[in-house]
């Protein structure tokens, strides 16, 4: 009988929709080796996450945790009204997770987001190995108290931190967190590629292969520059009347209504908004809404152009590397991760966030230079082969996590 023990890894995530940071950590779950990890995922609850683990055969398990979550752009989220919920969901973490992680006996316990605050305390307190991921933007230019304290308890907790960009190493570094090191997220190249679509392929979702296609993928809502997309999109139909915007997600990214997470069911009522919107402004003829979907590798070939028009700083995006991977011009804000992963006239266009016009005035340039399109598509992919390959991300974070 083999001596050797498996190293036993808890992940820990905060929730269980679908989203840049899930996929993140799944891709790294899927280069485990079995023979080598026992590996363990903790979820709050049942989601179209929790449903992927089930069909990749990974462990997991749902218990209460609580789940900080904070505005990047205001001291707090938190009011009164929120207290009962939150002592009772601090309650939970600390009666469940350590009788967890008392039994199973990790080696290593890895938090996938800075809003596992409590859950990053019990693990250091109980004496784990604690690895911290830093998915979001916690800092603003001048952090206040509550921005300061969530940084001490991660750098108190975790033994290391992980950011995804230049940008995030900055914006953690004003808090304090100054030995946070970078790997940037990671795209499978074999699955998503330039490939030829069929015209069957377009009918599917009722295009035509002659369209001119602009592809927006992710959550609906106001950060994401969604609405600014709504007031772009006429300045691009007066050039070309016949373009399409398809999107791809959806407000929650669930598949369920969760009534126990008020910021679930409020993102909902915004993708309900930003679809009326698109209907009182007559442009249900040029937009296409697919909602949450799981083929996007599929998808996006049969695209011209994706658009990023965020208008806050995000740590990365996730959507930009598939794109580029797959040979596809990215228009983005020219803002936060943006700027290191799409470089201005050779992979893509940046333009200004939060202007409609300037955001309309790359798309047309691309959408109607066929040849820039190409360049540009051909000078992503390049990019994404040489630093965003997953093949090579994934042994650098195993390399962290020090297994």
């Amino acid at each position: 009988m083999d001596n050797y023990r498996r190293k036993k890894i808890i992940f820990i995530h905060h929730g269980a929709s679908i989203g840049g940071a899930p996929f993140s950590m799944l891709e790294i779950l899927r280069r485990m080796d079995k023979k080598k990890f026992s590996v363990l995922v903790i979820l709050p609850e049942a989601g179209p996450f929790s449903d992927l683990l089930k069909k990749e055969n990974i462990e997991y398990k749902i218990i209460p945790l609580f789940i900080f979550y904070y505005c990047p752009q205001c001291e707090t989220s938190l009011s009164i009204r929120d207290l009962p919920i939150l002592l009772r969901d601090i309650f939970r973490n600390l009666l469940y997770l350590p009788k967890i992680l008392k039994r199973e006996n990790p080696d290593v316990v890895i938090l996938n987001a800075s809003p596992l605050l409590l859950s990053g305390l019990i693990a250091k307190l109980m004496g784990k190995k604690v690895i911290w991921h830093i998915r979001e933007t916690i800092s603003t230019e001048k952090p206040g108290v509550l921005k300061k304290i969530i940084a001490a308890i991660i750098r108190f907790s975790a033994r290391k931190t992980i950011v995804m960009s230049i940008f995030s190493l900055k914006n953690v570094g004003r808090l304090g967190l100054n030995n946070a090191a970078i790997v940037y997220g990671g795209v499978d190249l074999k699955k998503f590629r330039p490939k030829s679509v069929s015209s069957e392929e377009f009918k599917k979702l009722g295009l035509n292969e002659n369209d001119k296609i602009v592809g927006f993928v992710g959550q609906i809502y106001k950060e994401k520059g969604c609405f600014k997309l709504i007031e772009t999109a006429p300045l691009v139909i007066q050039k070309l009347p016949d373009v399409k915007f398809l999107i791809v997600g959806s407000g929650d990214m669930m598949d369920r209504e969760n009534d126990n997470d008020s910021k679930i069911s409020e993102n909902h009522k915004i993708d309900l908004l930003f679809r009326r919107i698109v209907d009182e402004k007559k442009l249900s003829d040029n937009f296409i809404f697919l909602g949450q979907r799981f083929d996007v590798e599929d998808i996006l070939p049969l695209i011209d152009c994706l658009t990023f028009p965020s208008i806050a700083p995000e740590p990365f995006g996730g959507v930009m590397i598939e794109a580029m991977a797959c040979g596809l011009p990215v228009v983005a804000s020219d803002i936060g991760a943006s700027q290191e992963i799409v470089v201005d006239n050779i992979t893509g266009l940046l333009v200004k966030p939060g202007d409609p016009k300037a955001l309309s005035e790359a798309l047309i340039d691309i959408l109607t230079d066929e040849e820039k399109a190409r360049r540009f598509g051909e000078a992503g992919r390049k990019r994404a082969e040489e630093l965003f390959d997953i093949e090579k991300i994934a042994p650098q974070l195993m390399n962290m996590y020090g297994i």
